[in-house]
């Protein structure tokens, strides 16, 4: 993986886990946002 994907898969992994504290309803939200 290069520096550029590492950073990324860091933000979505933060994204998820701070979502997953939300709810269930967001984290599929959040997830279409990041694709």
């Amino acid at each position: 993986m290069t520096l550029d994907q590492k950073i990324e898969h860091a933000k979505t992994v933060a994204a998820a886990k701070n979502l997953a504290k939300k709810g269930p309803g967001l984290e599929r939200e959040g997830q279409e946002q990041t694709r």
